[in-house]
């Protein structure tokens, strides 16, 4: 008790400093609960910890967690960025008609010139594909330039 005075008087000097000390000193001073008769707790009007310090007042707590997010939703998106026209078999036929001869031409033109560079094909027969290069014979059956659909026979 004798070590309880000086800080008590301590306390009065520098009341900043020591506030949690009055609290923990008011908050020994509280009413206790009344004691239990028997086996059955007393009524009470107002919620437990009201009892003991009439300040203190206990609410429900908020969700803090956030919400889950919705699933995926698939939304049917216009494509109009992506669609093209496929052309008929005559417009097909017709552009083939016009692009073989120059690109026949062309390559014919490096072969000449000895600048074949890196110059192959991969040819797609039956499932399988082979690398034809430019050293490699290939024999065509039918007329040259072949058009689209044609077969080619290829021999090592």
């Amino acid at each position: 008790m004798n070590m309880l005075i000086p800080r008590l008087a301590s306390c009065m000097q520098l009341p900043c400093l020591c506030q949690h000390r009055l609290l923990s000193l008011s908050a020994t001073a509280a009413v206790m609960p009344p004691p239990f008769q028997g086996n059955v707790p007393p009524k009470r009007d107002r919620p437990y910890i009201d009892q003991f310090v009439p300040n203190i007042k206990i609410k429900q707590a908020r969700k803090t967690a956030s919400p889950s997010p919705q699933p995926h939703k698939f939304r049917p998106v216009q494509r109009s960025w992506n669609l093209r026209e496929i052309p008929s078999t005559e417009e097909g036929w017709q552009k083939h008609e016009q692009l073989s001869p120059a690109v026949t031409t062309a390559v014919n033109k490096q072969l000449e010139e000895g600048r074949a560079g890196r110059l192959f094909a991969v040819v797609h027969v039956m499932g399988k594909q082979f690398l034809v290069k430019a050293e490699d014979i290939v024999v065509v059956t039918g007329h040259w330039p072949p058009k689209l659909g044609e077969s080619i026979r290829l021999e090592k």
